[in-house]
This record gives structure tokens, sequence and C-alpha cells, in this order.
């Protein structure tokens, strides 16, 4: 079997705009870009209900939490609480546009309050828990909008 050798084809760039078309191609570029950034993103009907589920979950789990009494204003564990309640307003907020985004942040809602559910039921002790809270990074440090 003999090989065949192809001679490489150049190409040159083109400048300016091919004859009859009246935009260059930076302008689609940013006409394209402008789309992408004005539209919101694409939700489905499917990941919308399971965020929904998500959502639901994570705001019967922290009501438990805090009627259990992990909402002392004045500790760490209260900075938590009022952490984990911005996340599940900012998820509620941003259910219908961005379902994909409202699931991540009641997700770390439920990963957290299952975190201080595992303590006690190790420990059979609400002490421990809270010191999961306090050594948590979650205990208010980090912003939400």
């Amino acid at each position: 079997m003999s090989r065949r050798r192809c001679s490489p084809v150049r190409r040159t760039p083109r400048t300016g705009s091919r004859p009859g078309t009246t935009r260059s191609a930076s302008s689609r570029r940013s006409s394209a870009a402008a789309n992408v950034t004005q539209r919101p993103p694409t939700a489905t009907d499917e990941l919308t209900a399971i965020a929904k589920q998500l959502l639901a979950e994570a705001e019967y789990l922290f009501d438990r939490e805090r009627l259990r009494g992990t909402n002392d204003t004045e500790s760490r564990c209260g900075r938590a609480s009022r952490w984990w309640g911005r996340k599940l307003r900012r998820a509620r907020e941003l259910l219908r546009d961005r379902p994909g985004t409202a699931s991540v942040l009641a997700g770390d809602v439920l990963r957290d309050l299952d975190t201080i559910d595992a303590a006690r039921q190790d420990t059979g002790q609400d002490e421990l828990a809270m010191i999961v809270i306090a050594t948590s990074d979650k205990g208010g440090n980090r912003p939400v909008r």
C-alpha cells in the first residue's frame, strides 16, 4: 500500500466583509454574545420539580432545627441558622429562572443539617452537634447575596 502525500493548503485570513453581507464577523459575535448574556438559562419542568422538592425538604428540616433551638441569636449556632435561612430565601427567589442554582443552594443547607443530625445520632447529645456547627466554616462567614 503506497502512501500519498498531500500538499498543505495555505489559507490566508480574509480581511473585510464578504460581498453581499452587511455585518462583520465581530459584529455577529458581539450580537451572539449579547443574546447569550441577556436571555435566562433554559429551565426544564423536570429540573424545576426536583428543585422544588429539594427546597421543600431543606425548609422542613431547617424549620425543625430552629424549633430544636439552634436559633440562639448570640451564638455561632445562631449565625449558622441565619446563614441557612438566607440560603433558602435565595434558593426560593431563583427557583423559577435558575432551578439548578436553587437546587445547589438547598443542597448546601441539607448537607449542613445532615452533618448536625449525624453528629447527634452518633453521640446522642446535642452538644456535639453544636460543636459541629461552631467548627464548620458555614457559621455565617460566607457571603450570600
